[in-house]
C-alpha cells in the first residue's frame, strides 16, 4: 500500500470511530457503557491489529473445520 492510500484508510477509520463511538458516548444515557474505555476499547483495537495483520484470522476455526469433516462426493446417498 502506498503512504496515500495509508492515509486515506486512517482518516477513514477515525471519522468512522468518531461517528460511531464519540458520538454514541456524548449522551448521557451511554455513560455508564462508555465509561469504563479500559474494558472495550483496548480489546478491539488489539483485535483489528490482529484482524489487519493476518488476514487468516477471521473464521479461522469454520474453515478448519470444514477442512477436517468429508465432502458429500454423491448427494443422492445423503438419507432423508
Amino acid at each position: 500500500m502506498n503512504l496515500l492510500t495509508n492515509i486515506n484508510q486512517a482518516a477513514y477509520y477515525l471519522q468512522a470511530f468518531w461517528s460511531v463511538v464519540v458520538m454514541s458516548c456524548i449522551q448521557p444515557v451511554n455513560w455508564e457503557y462508555c465509561l469504563p474505555v479500559h474494558e472495550w476499547l483496548f480489546p478491539a483495537l488489539e483485535e483489528a491489529w490482529v484482524i489487519k495483520t493476518d488476514p487468516n484470522f477471521l473464521y479461522r476455526n469454520e474453515r478448519e473445520y470444514l477442512d477436517r469433516i468429508k465432502p458429500i462426493d454423491d448427494i443422492s446417498n445423503v438419507e432423508h
